[in-house]
């Protein structure tokens, strides 16, 4: 299977889809995002889940991952990436947890949240300790039952350099103060979704048309409106 290179992404989230979304003239810097000019412009529009394996309100958001990704306009790149800002394993083993946010992503359509979903519950109902060899359990449970070649992609050398890359990201991301805390979507690498000024009534329909206004504004075009 090929394997493509993975761009390197927050939630109290409540209810889901009645009301008017907000229309693009109606959001406002500072109330329904922020933005960071320091922080260079992603090549294409990118839409990226930052959480914690280890963080409560990440595995709250992670119980809505089929609908937040619902949200992402056609042909905008949307990735999690898995952080190692709560310490509560070893290096090698956030490097596993990174690795397995990189391949659960490129294989999403064929398994799902699947292992995403096995990991938070291990660490957050049966308290266990994460490990790699742990999570290569995991893998092998969830590589039987769908036949999805999640073993080979994790052990590929380019998944461990993306693993890398991601966990470097988001330490520049931590420096420039856009990760300060998690769960954190960030838009086309720039712009910080303020959760608490989007309609908790319509949650998942705002944050579409917030996706959608935020890559047309960066890069001039209405391309993304779907």
């Amino acid at each position: 299977m090929m394997f493509k290179v993975i761009i390197t992404a927050g939630v109290l989230l409540l209810t889901a889809m009645t009301a008017n979304p907000a229309n693009a003239t109606d959001f406002k810097e500072g109330l329904h995002y922020d933005t960071y000019p320091s922080s260079k412009l992603t090549g294409k529009p990118t839409f990226i889940e930052y959480l914690s394996f280890f963080c409560p309100a990440c595995e709250n958001l992670n119980t809505f991952q089929d609908e937040i990704y619902r949200t992402v306009p056609k042909g905008v790149i949307k990735r999690r990436v898995s952080v190692d800002i709560i310490s509560k394993t070893s290096p090698d083993g956030f490097l596993a947890l990174s690795k397995v946010m990189a391949v659960s992503d490129e294989l999403y359509p064929e398994i799902g949240n699947s292992l995403v979903d096995l990991i938070f519950v291990a660490i957050h109902k049966e308290k266990v300790t994460i490990t790699p060899s742990l999570v290569e359990k995991l893998i092998k449970v969830v590589d039987e039952k769908y036949d999805a070649d999640f073993w080979a992609l994790y052990n590929n050398p380019k998944t461990n350099e993306v693993a890398k890359f991601t966990l470097g990201n988001q330490r520049l991301m931590s420096s420039r103060g856009m990760l300060s805390t998690v769960p954190r979507i960030i838009i086309n690498g720039r712009h910080v979704v303020k959760f608490d000024g989007l309609d908790k009534t319509n949650f998942f329909k705002e944050l579409h048309e917030l996706t959608k206004y935020l890559v047309n504004k960066d890069y001039g075009n209405d391309e993304h409106n779907n």
